[in-house]
């Protein structure tokens, strides 16, 4: 394997939770897992602390990132400036072949048979949000949203465990495409931003002390 097959097999991982978050990834074990001496190694590491998903510790090592109420914050921040741009955009730009993709989407996240399917809705979820971002057609957009898409990921990985977030999402994810198939900016922008902050809140609040949930091991 070459470095870059390295480094999205080790993404692949943390994304999944082979690796838990907070979980020192042992540079010795991971040469010999790989059979790569140290050099081309540590350069992957610092490429995932690049990504958000690695944190480098002083004097410890790379460890997985892990989830807290400040990161939260920020990548909520974060998405809605940038994701609610890209509904407003995306309304104004859709292409034919895009607008068939949201179609297809929206039919999929009406399918009743996935309702009660958290894995699935999460899945569609995160084809709609990229489908958005890419729609766009701005590559700065792209190129910003691409460290954040990883960070979440890490975030769906919470949302999966939060029974309530996943049903409602889907509704609001319907409501979504309806906007910008309907070609209203506006209504798309607000859509977006409502998801986003609804999906921050649930967040908050399965993470308060009634709900007996840490958000680090969510």
């Amino acid at each position: 394997m070459n470095k870059h097959e390295i480094k999205e097999a080790l993404r692949k991982q943390i994304l999944e939770e082979s690796y838990a978050p907070g979980e020192y990834l042992i540079e010795r074990d991971l040469c010999e897992l790989y059979g790569v001496s140290r050099t081309p190694m540590r350069e992957i590491l610092f490429s995932l602390e690049n990504t958000g998903l690695v944190v480098k510790d002083k004097g410890k090592g790379f460890s997985v990132r892990t989830l807290d109420l400040k990161l939260l914050f920020e990548v909520f921040e974060a998405r809605e400036s940038i994701e609610c741009m890209a509904a407003k955009l995306c309304a104004q730009r859709l292409s034919v072949q895009e607008n068939e993709m949201l179609q297809s989407l929206k039919a999929s996240l009406e399918d009743e048979a996935i309702a009660e399917d958290t894995k699935q809705i999460v899945a569609l979820g995160r084809s709609l949000h990229q489908l958005i971002i890419e729609s766009t057609g701005n590559s700065l957009l792209f190129e910003f949203n691409e460290k954040l898409d990883n960070l979440a990921w890490l975030i769906s990985t919470a949302t999966r465990k939060v029974k309530s977030i996943e049903p409602k999402s889907r509704l609001e994810h319907i409501r979504i495409i309806d906007a910008i198939l309907a070609g209203d900016p506006e209504l798309s922008e607000q859509c977006m931003r409502k998801h986003i902050q609804n999906t921050f809140q649930a967040l908050i609040k399965a993470s308060s002390p009634a709900y007996k949930i840490n958000l680090s091991l969510i």
